[in-house]
């Protein structure tokens, strides 16, 4: 399927309806235009004498199959370095997209011990690289990551006894997402919070245009003032009440 928008040929001679007591079930053959693909189109009623692949094709809404499947959830994990996260995404779409568990499973692992050396713990086995994290992740996702190594294992020693079942890569894949929030998304969003916090306890800072036009403001309204109570105070501008009007 083309998934554009284009006109639908009904295939002559390609439709089926079945007959229920309130209702019809009616299912034809159309061609697209666009990309020539045959798709069925499925409608529910009663096309009474009226031909049912022409009644099909009038209606306004039909259901068409196959339908489009779903796009995967995007995994994005932003504050996780790009490597890592690149790859913590990979394994997702190994599950996902290509339905391969074994994989999903085994890449899992490589980004717990790829975590393990972004913090400087680049010694012994992953074993004891998941422990020495132990000040950065709590001590249930401790737990988590020690399966994750696990079910890695198998994969990564050809120990492959039993099939991974896509349960079984889900959950191995949510221990490890856990793992990169306590190390790296945890932490950065208590930051962020920390940051916000204090911008907001920071005094609002006028920009300095605004501040000179405002003191120069204020210095006009300041002169204005003066000048009319100078004006007010003056004894030359001041008229005589008897004098006033009176002629010579």
């Amino acid at each position: 399927m083309c998934e554009n928008i284009a006109h639908m040929t009904p295939v002559s001679g390609s439709v089926s309806v079945t007959s229920r007591f309130w209702r019809d079930t009616v299912m034809g053959c159309f061609r697209c235009d666009g990309c020539g693909a045959l798709n069925i189109a499925v409608a529910k009623g009663r096309p009474g004498n009226q031909d049912p692949l022409e009644w099909l094709a009038s209606r306004s809404t039909v259901e068409w199959l196959p339908q489009i499947p779903p796009e995967p959830p995007e995994h994005e994990f932003p504050d996780v370095p790009r490597t890592i996260a690149d790859a913590a995404a990979e394994a997702y779409a190994c599950r996902e997209v290509a339905d391969a568990c074994r994989a999903a499973v085994l890449l899992a692992r490589s980004v717990v011990e790829a975590t393990a050396k972004d913090k400087g713990i680049a010694n012994g086995t992953l074993l004891a690289k998941i422990d020495a994290m132990s000040d950065m992740i709590r001590p249930h996702v401790r737990d988590g990551a020690h399966q994750v190594r696990l079910f890695g294992n198998d994969m990564a020693h050809g120990d492959f006894v039993g099939d991974i079942s896509p349960e079984d890569a889900d959950l191995v894949l949510t221990l490890m997402s856990e793992v990169l929030d306590d190390v790296y998304q945890s932490p950065a969003r208590v930051k962020r919070a920390q940051e916000a916090r204090a911008r907001r306890q920071q005094p609002a800072q006028v920009p300095e245009a605004n501040l000179s036009l405002l003191l120069n403001m204020m210095t006009q309204q300041s002169l204005t003032n003066l000048s009319r109570q100078s004006a007010r105070t003056d004894p030359t501008t001041e008229v005589d009440a008897d004098t006033k009007g009176s002629g010579p």
